[in-house]
């Protein structure tokens, strides 16, 4: 997993965001996420819970909004919610 982070070729996936954006103190200062194509094409549709195979990578940076401090994926492995 963190090879697969670190090539960064989720980054030419779709994005929730086109910059990182605010967040939620538990995710530190500044997020980016990105959907695979199965997420993608499922939360545009308004469909959810998101199909099993869709993958997010949410990248969470420092204040300057350039340095990744770390990184969040979520890979759906099974069907229902979670």
């Amino acid at each position: 997993m963190v090879s697969f982070l670190r090539a960064g070729g989720y980054r030419n996936w779709d994005v929730k965001q086109s910059d990182p954006i605010a967040s939620v103190p538990a995710h530190a200062n500044y997020t980016q996420t990105f959907f695979n194509d199965e997420a993608a094409i499922s939360a545009k549709a308004g469909k959810f819970p998101l199909p099993v195979g869709s993958i997010l990578v949410k990248d969470i940076f420092a204040t300057d909004k350039i340095t990744i401090r770390a990184q969040a994926l979520m890979a759906k492995i099974a069907d229902g919610v979670g």
